[in-house]
């Protein structure tokens, strides 16, 4: 990790990105509700009522793709 933002699910110790449990859990019911057929905007509303978080679609699309989470959407 060489700097900039961490990414949504990680933290970063010692220059490592390193999982963050709490976010995890989160990215996990993201990927359901997905898969489930939930909307992007239905993620994004659902995130910020009930996890107090605010992501764009784009940026709820970008996590649930993201190549760099533990958990990847097939």
């Amino acid at each position: 990790f060489v700097g900039g933002r961490r990414a949504f699910g990680f933290e970063v110790l010692d220059g490592v990105k390193v999982p963050k449990d709490d976010e995890q859990k989160i990215i996990s019911e993201m990927r359901l509700m997905k898969s489930s057929g939930s909307s992007l905007k239905d993620i994004q509303t659902w995130l910020k009522s009930e996890k107090k978080i605010i992501f764009s679609r784009m940026g709820v699309k970008g996590i649930l793709k993201s190549e760099n989470q533990l958990n990847k959407v097939s």
